[in-house]
């Protein structure tokens, strides 16, 4: 008669379930890698749709924009 208590799974793994490990593992790392680096954004780089107001007419204006549009109020640059 078999006795559960007897029972031992086996420890031996197929190459291919061990081929498919790495795969897997492999994978996992490549993607979240590939997420971190499309995170990042250059510190000193802003938003395409970024503007600015003027802060002596308060005009809205380009993020790149050296002079205001409306009042030609030289725009200062802040450090942060």
């Amino acid at each position: 008669m078999n006795d559960l208590n007897d029972f031992k799974p086996s420890r031996r793994r197929s190459t291919r379930s061990k081929i498919g490990d790495a795969l897997l593992t492999a994978g996992v790392i490549m993607g979240v890698t590939g997420l971190a680096k499309s995170m990042k954004t250059p510190e000193n780089k802003q938003p395409t749709n970024a503007v600015k107001y003027c802060s002596e007419c308060g005009t809205k204006n380009e993020s790149d924009a050296i002079f205001c549009a409306q009042c030609g109020q030289k725009f200062v640059e802040v450090d942060k």
